[in-house]
């Protein structure tokens, strides 16, 4: 199984730090971007500006933290559904890849914060730990793919990338509606996981009737 969500670079408990961070979550949430100030935001929680970049270099640094804890939650809702789907790798990648696409449907300004191009440009090891954490339940459920045969063995990063590109995809699709099924599409929960399940199914079929002879002529 992937490795236990590592948190020991999260802020302390009720701190200045994750008082900011939290309230920088529900802002982004709320407005549905990332256009607020540091000022701003560090009158909102009852703290000067020069407490807050005691705290944060800058603006970039607060938006890494809280995509950092995004990541993190990514990873824990993923883990946590790969876990109740048994021993068949096939069915934790459908797990998992539901879990993904409920994950950034239901947090959409957050999801692009994650993987938009915001923070690319300044990062860090903690940022770089979160991002791979985010990443690593694919990568691992993706590895036992291989150990039953359904991929080669030196296909698991490609095949990763594959799955991750169609779950990613599928998501923004959802979060911009700009497909016209999705205008249709119920806000039931139970009816939105049946049709985010029904397109990762169509992905784990493809693997699962893939032959590994077939994979090395691409």
């Amino acid at each position: 199984m992937s490795r236990p969500i590592d948190d020991a670079a999260a802020p302390e408990r009720g701190s200045l730090a994750e008082r900011l961070i939290i309230a920088a979550e529900k802002l982004i949430e709320c407005q549905g971007d990332f256009e607020f100030s540091m000022r701003g935001l560090a009158a909102h929680v009852g703290a000067s500006p020069m407490a807050a970049y005691c705290h944060f270099d800058n603006k970039i640094n607060l938006l890494q933290a809280v995509a950092g804890r995004g990541f993190y939650r990514l990873q824990h809702a993923t883990q946590n559904a790969v876990r109740s789907a048994g021993d068949d790798p096939l069915q934790q990648l459908e797990n998992g890849g539901v879990a993904y696409v409920q994950f950034g449907y239901g947090n959409p300004a957050l999801y692009r914060l994650m993987f938009g191009p915001t923070l690319v440009a300044e990062t860090t090891a903690c940022f770089e730990k979160a991002r791979h954490a985010g990443w690593s339940v694919l990568a691992d459920t993706m590895q036992r793919c291989a150990e039953r045969g359904y991929i080669n063995a030196e296909d698991v990063e490609r095949q990763a990338v594959y799955a991750w590109s169609m779950s990613h995809g599928l998501t923004m699709l959802m979060i911009d509606r700009s497909v016209h099924m999705f205008h249709d599409l119920s806000h039931k929960p139970c009816d939105i996981e049946q049709f985010i399940r029904c397109g990762i199914q169509q992905m784990c079929a493809s693997i699962r009737y893939l032959k590994p002879e077939s994979s090395e002529s691409c």
